[in-house]
């Protein structure tokens, strides 16, 4: 409970990020579209299908909705923001939440693997301590509710695939089956694309259950019902797709009157009731009005797969475009943001799974621990084969982290328990330790081996910037009104107020290199982050103040954002 208060506090603390405005522009957009539709207007809901990112799913905000505007409330009333800053600093109440019950699912799925509550009540508990993945349960809109359906989804696919569950002997267990027809819906309404990774992962579990000899048709009746579930979940949690119950609805009443109060054409009149029946029947079947469920469902997975972002990635020392990476992208991440106690898991996990091949939980193994393992491997491969455009570096496939902590400690477990045991809890003191070092910019966490050979400032450090929050505490104290303020990235500028700072010039392209003084001004100022290594500093500016961190056992000082003055 202490932990889960502290962590709802320090949610607040952390800075707005990049992409907040447009998530939250998207929501509102969204809600604009359903108040219209319940005070009957079409308006909002036709805005909402030109709207340039409709895509991108609102399945967390929407169920949040009703949580943050209390919060908004508490913030404005008992703090200094205002209401902008407010509206978006929110929801980072809610993403801790779905943090802190992610971590729930660690300590179910490694029961279910493992059955040592110890060992899975410790798993849990270093992963919630994880700095890297608890700095995105703190902030991440997207990726962090995402990872909670995620590990719902394999918490659930474990039970169904394993010998003990459901089987048309044992007795059809359909509470599964519907739990993850809801997961996968909320996934999908939460990013579309994801159905992708999803159909790789389903084919590995129903893989790893036909090693101890399940049948299809032990799953024709719980896909059906996965199928359906999955599909209500998804239309009832994406209000792009309401326009076609709207459309249904308007077939109804024109399958009963006769008259069509819809965007077509309306039909004349009959020559009898029988041929107006028919005429009724075929329109409602094969009309493609009434199809705009599916269509706009295919339109949103082409439009994931088309989008081109033009930005880099600080990698290795090197910038990898979105458009081009290598192969080693990923690996290259991996290496550095994974515990080094979840490195050695994944490397002995062969060796793991020969031991124990004839042990009681042998099964239990097969069927969880390889589903899960096969999972993992081909979605990366996948990405990889695919040249998948990913960018800030591992955001896009933050689920894949809390399945590989998972595979990491199963694969100790299974060599020997005092050693995961003992790996457990060094590992969570040393992540307390860290914590204390990197609040409120846990996120930028990298692993031992990382800081062993100095390669901190060779990845990106704070490309959400985070680091505008506590740099805003130190401007408003010392910036006179009357100086223009260049911002890097301009989300900077949701904590300015532009009464009390009427020269706020914000810019987000990363390739900018060169700033262009303000005319009518002999003094001004530059607050950029990091991630701007391109931007290049005038002569007469000077540095006054850095925000930056130190990791546990490194000597190497973090440098995440700078304001310079200029003269």
């Amino acid at each position: 409970m202490l932990y889960f208060i502290l962590g709802i506090f320090s949610a607040h603390q952390v800075g707005i990020t990049w992409d907040e405005d447009a998530e939250n522009t998207t929501l509102l957009t969204n809600v604009w579209a359903l108040d219209g539709l319940y005070h009957g207007s079409l308006v909002g809901i036709n805005e909402l299908d030109t709207y340039v990112d409709r895509y991108n799913g609102i399945g967390f905000q929407i169920l949040a909705y009703p949580i943050t505007r209390i919060v908004v409330t508490a913030l404005t009333h008992y703090t200094n923001l205002h209401q902008n800053a407010a509206n978006l600093l929110a929801l980072h109440s809610c993403i801790f939440i779905c943090f802190f019950l992610s971590g729930i699912f660690i300590q179910k799925i490694l029961q279910l693997l493992l059955h040592d509550k110890l060992v899975a009540w410790l798993g849990m508990a270093a992963f919630l301590l994880w700095p890297y993945v608890l700095g995105h349960g703190l902030m991440n809109p997207k990726d962090m509710p995402f990872m909670l359906a995620w590990m719902i989804c394999t918490y659930y696919l474990i039970l169904i695939c394993s010998p003990q569950s459901s089987t048309e002997q044992d007795g059809f267990k359909a509470k599964y089956w519907i739990y993850l027809g809801i997961a996968v819906g909320w996934m999908i309404a939460l990013r579309i694309n994801g159905l992708l990774l999803f159909l790789v992962y389903l084919a590995c579990f129903w893989a790893s259950a036909r090693l101890v000899g399940r049948r299809i048709a032990d799953f024709k009746r719980g896909g059906l019902l996965l199928l359906w579930v999955g599909i209500l979940t998804t239309f009832l949690l994406t209000p792009l797709f309401w326009d076609s119950a709207l459309n249904v609805y308007r077939g109804v009443q024109f399958f009963i009157t006769g008259s069509w109060d819809g965007p077509s054409t309306t039909p004349g009149s009959f020559i009898s009731p029988s041929l107006n029946l028919t005429y009724n029947v075929a329109q409602l079947s094969f009309s493609p009005v009434f199809w705009g469920f599916p269509i706009d469902f295919i339109r949103g997975l082409k439009h994931f797969q088309g989008v081109l972002y033009q930005g880099t990635t600080y990698t290795a020392g090197h910038y990898l475009s979105a458009l081009d990476l290598p192969a080693s992208y990923i690996p290259l991440w991996l290496l550095v943001k994974l515990p080094l106690m979840s490195l050695l898991g994944l490397v002995l996990i062969p060796f793991a799974l020969w031991r124990n091949q004839t042990r009681l939980h042998s099964i239990a193994i097969q069927t969880g621990l390889i589903g899960i393992t096969l999972g993992a491997v081909m979605i990366v491969l996948a990405l990889i084969v695919r040249h998948a455009r990913l960018h800030d570096e591992l955001r896009h496939v933050l689920f894949l982290f809390p399945i590989l902590w998972v595979i990491g400690v199963c694969s100790l477990f299974y060599l020997s328990r005092f050693v995961v045991i003992g790996a457990l809890v060094l590992t969570a003191i040393l992540f307390v330790a860290d914590i204390s070092k990197l609040h409120p910019y846990e996120y930028v966490w990298f692993n031992e081996p990382a800081r062993a050979l100095q390669l901190e400032n060779q990845y990106e450090n704070d490309y959400w910037g985070t680091s505008v929050g506590p740099m805003y505490q130190w401007l408003d104290k010392n910036v006179p009104v009357q100086d223009c303020i260049y911002t890097f990235p301009k989300h900077f500028n949701y904590y300015l107020d532009s009464q009390k700072y009427p020269c706020i010039k914000g810019f987000d392209d990363t390739r900018v290199k060169t700033i262009v003084p303000p005319q009518d001004s002999k003094a001004y100022w530059i607050f950029k982050i990091a991630r701007y290594r391109n931007l290049e500093i005038p002569s007469n500016c000077t540095l006054v103040h850095e925000e930056k961190v130190t990791l546990t056992f490194s000597s190497s000082a973090i440098s995440l954002a700078q304001i310079y003055h200029c003269k």
